[in-house]
């Protein structure tokens, strides 16, 4: 009786270590892919949290939908807190203390101040949200996938000139994304009769019945609004209060606020948010309506992952961030969740501007 209570407690003895050994190995060949730290710096607090939010699910959504990947990938986020010096506090950190392989940056402040850095340390960075051209322009390591200020104010000069504006006043944010499209605005506008006026507003502002009233004064049948919240929601509701009826433009800004009825009826030029079939498993997945700019994360770190894993097929190593970098400029005929792209010799990734509509709450591009 002793013994074949003993036979028994060795047979199952026996039979946990083979399962442990089995679900070990298991793990093993699940494990074996060699792993990619990426570094996302983003506004993941404040008021412009959503941005951050889908800059992270973007590519978060992107690396559970890889198919075929040589590689496994690890995201480490860092807040923005959409500050330009808390983002090269972020970029030296995850740099030099997470030892990250690609850092992606989530806004135009970020991907300015951290280029440099990411340059001087040979790492890959990928700037989404951003506006201002000189994230990647003079960068060997450094590339910008949204989509250009000048592509969405042409759009925009397609707007004036069938509204038939004649003089146009425009509210532009003193921040380095609003800039670069105030210049785009007004390189465009340069080679037509329309007229026009900027108001530079500070991000600090809180103040806006001055600069209401000189608005007023121009006499502009257009206002063309390129101001972020907060101060965004502040100039609304003071041309509300004194009950101007100047028609109202925008860029962008209409889809990334949360609030969308303070531009209801509004147009605007702004970039082509994804084809239907990303967005909707997206929305699918997390459950929200909120799509903005998803389709340039998915897409970055779908171009990313093709060139890493088909270097690491034909030579079995992981490529630098050099190699990454010069593999990217080569990289033809994409077509993603953003549609068709085309990526220019300083790492700028074109796609189409269109114009928007906010109806019912909600952005609705202009057929």
């Amino acid at each position: 009786m002793k013994n074949k209570k003993l036979l028994i407690i060795g047979g199952i003895i026996v039979t946990v270590a083979i399962t442990i050994f089995a679900f070990q190995s298991r793990r093993e060949i699940a494990s074996d892919k060699p792993v990619i730290k990426i570094g996302v710096i983003a506004p993941l607090t404040g008021d412009n949290a959503n941005v951050g939010q889908n800059c992270k699910r973007g590519i978060e959504f992107a690396i559970a939908n890889l198919s075929n990947s040589s590689v496994r990938y690890k995201m480490i986020l860092e807040d923005s807190r959409f500050q330009s010096s808390t983002a090269v506090s972020a970029a030296h950190k995850l740099i030099s203390k997470d030892n990250v392989d690609i850092l992606f940056a989530c806004e135009s402040p970020s991907g300015s101040a951290v280029a440099p850095i990411a340059d001087k340390a040979g790492k890959l960075m990928m700037t989404i949200f951003a506006s201002a051209q000189e994230v990647a322009v003079g960068y060997k390591h450094s590339f910008l996938h949204w989509t250009s200020p000048n592509a969405e104010m042409a759009k925009a000069v397609e707007l004036f000139n069938k509204n038939k504006v004649k003089k146009l006043l425009i509210f532009e944010q003193n921040h380095s994304g609003t800039k670069a499209l105030g210049d785009a605005l007004r390189e465009e506008l340069a080679g037509t009769k329309i007229e026009y006026k900027t108001s530079i507003i500070m991000s600090d502002e809180r103040n806006f019945g001055d600069i209401v009233a000189k608005a007023q004064a121009e006499k502009a049948d257009g206002y063309m609004i390129i101001v972020l919240p907060p101060p965004v929601n502040m100039l609304i509701k003071k041309l509300n209060e004194v009950g101007d009826t100047t028609k109202r433009y925008s860029v962008e800004v209409p889809a990334l606020v949360e609030d969308k009825s303070i531009f209801e009826g509004v147009e605007f030029a702004d970039v082509y948010e994804g084809t239907p079939e990303i967005l909707d498993a997206y929305r699918t997945k997390y459950k929200t309506d909120n799509v903005y700019g998803v389709a340039f994360a998915f897409d970055g770190m779908m171009m990313i992952d093709k060139v890493i894993s088909d270097w690491y097929r034909v030579y079995g190593t992981l490529p630098t961030g050099t190699e990454i970098s010069e593999s990217l400029l080569k990289l033809e005929n994409w077509n993603g969740a953003v549609g068709s792209v085309k990526i220019d010799n300083e790492g700028r990734i074109h796609s189409k501007a269109v114009i928007k509509v906010i109806k019912n709450g909600k952005p609705e591009i202009v057929k």
